[in-house]
């Protein structure tokens, strides 16, 4: 069972269930933090998610868990964020943990339970890496309202049930898992990344001595972790406009993830749409088009996004930095290529936060 500390959006400090207090290791802290965000839509308190609730247990049990902590109505003001949540192990430090993030729009999350009518529920196992403070973001989308995919599977912007492995679509419902323990590939296995990065590393594209690159013309980007492992530099080409670049998460701790959001071909406008990164070195440049980045959310020692083409609107729109520790930059051609809705927390670490943040 993991030990939790609460992130100051979701409120006081507090228990969950059996859970006890994390003590706090500056120098190398060994946590998750979740980061829950929603669609735009979603962050009306009118019409949107009336409250979000989090559980925290084992993998086996995380299904039942019943939800301890809540936030809302709607998303923290202005922007798309609902909330943070920090956990921390209370046995060996690699040990496996699950979260289930619960949102309640026709009902209060507390009464959300399976099929999940008017309500959002996203299920995820992760594992601690001993010394490492990694991030993981979910975005909760409207299509996915009354989806409940399981606990195997997520819901995509697109209503879709896809593997959080490999992107493969399946139909949800309530997909069996294997037996057994660690040794022979059960619910606490996960592999670990190798010596060169690339064996056992998350890449949806093609990953050679420690660097993967993935083209999301070509591949389903939308949705998915296209990159992760401690040990991975990525690399991700989102070129082609109103494609397949909605939702698409990076977590490469230990090392760097690019996002090249150089929008040339096609009619539209949008490139990367609502594209995350939790890394050492978290690097996006946006150009070609008008809204070519539109929601960016980076979250590493360093984070840069560059807003290259002065003559386009909004190039950068919507693009939020947190960096405990870290430095946050948003170099803009001018100020009319960085759109609103911005946020760089904490303030001190917008050392380049062009027009005024």
């Amino acid at each position: 069972m993991s030990r939790v500390r609460i992130g100051a959006l979701f409120g006081a400090t507090a228990t969950i269930g059996m859970l006890a207090f994390a003590s706090v290791d500056c120098a190398q802290p060994t946590e998750i933090i979740v980061d829950v965000r929603a669609e735009l839509v979603l962050c009306e308190p009118a019409k949107g998610i009336k409250r979000t609730g989090i559980a925290v247990a084992s993998y086996d049990k995380i299904e039942s868990e019943r939800l301890e902590i809540f936030e809302g109505p709607g998303c923290d003001s202005p922007g798309d964020r609902i909330g943070t949540l920090t956990i921390t192990p209370s046995g060996a430090k690699d040990e496996a943990v699950a979260f289930k993030v619960v949102a309640g729009v026709d009902k209060p999350a507390d009464q959300c339970a399976p099929p999940y009518d008017g309500c959002i529920v996203a299920i995820r196992k992760e594992r601690f890496a001993p010394g490492k403070s990694k991030t993981v973001t979910v975005i909760l989308a409207a299509a996915c309202i009354g989806k409940y995919c399981g606990p195997d599977l997520e819901c995509n912007p697109k209503g879709q049930c896809v593997s959080t492995e490999d992107g493969g679509v399946g139909d949800g419902g309530d997909p069996p898992r294997p037996e057994g323990g660690p040794e022979d590939g059960g619910p606490d296995a996960i592999p670990e990344a190798g010596v060169d990065g690339c064996a056992n590393a998350t890449c949806l594209g093609t990953c050679n001595a420690g660097k993967c690159e993935v083209d999301c013309s070509t591949v389903g980007c939308s949705g998915n972790v296209v990159c992760g492992g401690p040990n991975v530099e990525c690399l991700i080409h989102c070129a082609t406009v109103d494609t397949n670049c909605t939702n698409v998460r990076c977590e490469a701790p230990g090392n760097k993830c690019t996002f090249d959001c150089n929008t040339t071909g096609g009619n539209g406008n949008h490139g990367c749409r609502d594209v995350a990164c939790a890394s050492k070195t978290c690097d996006v440049t946006c150009s070609g088009r008008q809204n070519s980045c539109n929601g960016v959310y980076v979250d590493g020692g360093v984070n840069i996004v560059r807003c290259l083409d002065g003559q386009q609107e909004e190039q950068c729109n919507n693009v939020h930095c947190e960096s405990a520790g870290g430095t946050c930059s948003r170099e803009c051609t001018n100020l009319t290529a960085c759109g609103p809705i911005t946020t760089c927390n904490p303030t001190a670490a917008c050392n380049a936060w062009s027009d005024g943040g």
